[in-house]
């Protein structure tokens, strides 16, 4: 089974850009305006970092590090200076994240004796504060996300 999951993700996240796409991306208008665009480009704030955190469900499985979002919320008066300082660091000033971002996935079979990769379901375990940065920067699309992306 390891042989079958380590072909599996490598063809995944291996493949070569297959072309230039260009060509479909010039028949596509801008949907970001300048109001939007101003607000994208601005620095995150603490107000940001501490709303993605307490958006967390407090006890959903367990990430990369054991500790679930309920331990750094519970712990948030003693650690959360340091961890908002850490993430703005990274966010705003570009501070690198590979020490941080280790990701776990752990395979949930969809069938009895499962053979083949399409037949497991697979779940992410990032550790906490790698949740923080994602779920900060998908808040920070929120707005603007819907402009565009058609429904259709």
């Amino acid at each position: 089974m390891e042989g079958i999951a380590i072909s599996y993700f490598q063809n995944l996240f291996l493949l070569e850009a297959r072309g230039n796409y260009d060509h479909l991306l010039s028949g596509i208008g801008k949907c970001i305006f300048e109001e939007d665009n101003q607000r994208l480009i601005a620095p995150y704030t603490m107000k940001e970092i501490i709303e993605a955190m307490f958006e967390m469900g407090p006890t959903k499985a367990l990430r990369e590090d054991g500790l679930p979002a309920v331990f750094y919320q519970k712990c948030w008066h003693i650690i959360g200076d340091d961890m908002i300082k850490f993430h703005l660091q990274i966010l705003n000033e570009g501070m690198e994240i590979k020490h941080i971002n280790s990701t776990h996935i752990a395979l949930i079979p969809k069938i009895v004796n499962p053979f083949t990769m399409k037949q497991f379901r697979p779940i992410s375990l990032c550790n906490v504060i790698y949740k923080i940065l994602a779920k900060t920067i998908a808040n920070w699309f929120r707005g603007v996300i819907d402009k565009c992306i058609d429904v259709a």
